[in-house]
C-alpha cells in the first residue's frame, strides 16, 4: 500500500490510499493498541492484587517460624527484604550527591524536553562534549475536533 500524489504514475499491484484512509488506519491502530494496553493493565492489576493477598499468610507464617525459605513441591519460597529509597527534599539530596560524588545514585537519562528548552533559551551556549542531538521525522494523527 502506498500513498501517491495526484497525477503520479503508480505500479499496478500497489493499492493507493488517500491521506484520509491512512489517517483513519493509524487512528484505528492507536485505538486498538490503547484498548489492549488497558485490558492488560486491568488484568495485571487484578492478578497482582490476588498475589498480594496470597503473600500475607506466607510472610506471617515465615516470620512466626523464623524461616527465610520454604521448600515446596511447586518451588521454593524465599523471604527477603527489598529496600527502596525516595527523597522528599531534592535540593538536600542533590547537595548530598555532589558532596559525596555519588552521581551513581541517579539514573543516567537525559530529560529531552528540559535540554531542548534550555538550549532554546540559551542560544549562545554550545552543546557540551558528548551531547548529541538526534532529530527524527514523525507524524501525529489526532481525531478531528467537532
Amino acid at each position: 500500500m502506498t500513498a501517491t500524489k495526484k497525477g503520479s504514475s503508480q505500479e499496478p499491484n500497489k493499492k493507493t490510499l488517500t491521506m484520509d484512509q491512512i489517517a483513519q488506519a493509524i487512528l484505528n491502530m492507536k485505538s486498538a493498541i490503547a484498548a489492549k494496553n488497558k485490558e492488560a493493565r486491568e488484568f495485571e492489576a487484578k492478578v497482582k492484587a490476588q498475589m498480594e493477598l496470597l503473600k500475607v499468610p506466607v510472610v506471617a507464617y515465615m516470620q512466626e517460624n523464623g524461616a527465610t525459605s520454604i521448600k515446596t513441591k511447586q518451588g521454593n519460597i524465599t523471604l527477603k527484604e527489598d529496600k527502596k529509597f525516595n527523597t522528599t527534599n531534592w535540593d538536600a539530596f542533590y547537595t548530598f550527591v555532589k558532596e559525596h560524588d555519588a552521581f551513581h545514585f541517579l539514573n543516567k537519562r537525559i530529560t529531552h524536553k528540559a535540554v531542548q528548552e534550555f538550549f532554546e533559551e540559551n542560544d549562545k551556549v554550545i552543546y557540551p562534549i558528548g551531547l548529541q542531538e538526534i532529530s527524527e521525522q514523525n507524524i501525529t494523527v489526532t481525531k478531528p475536533r467537532k
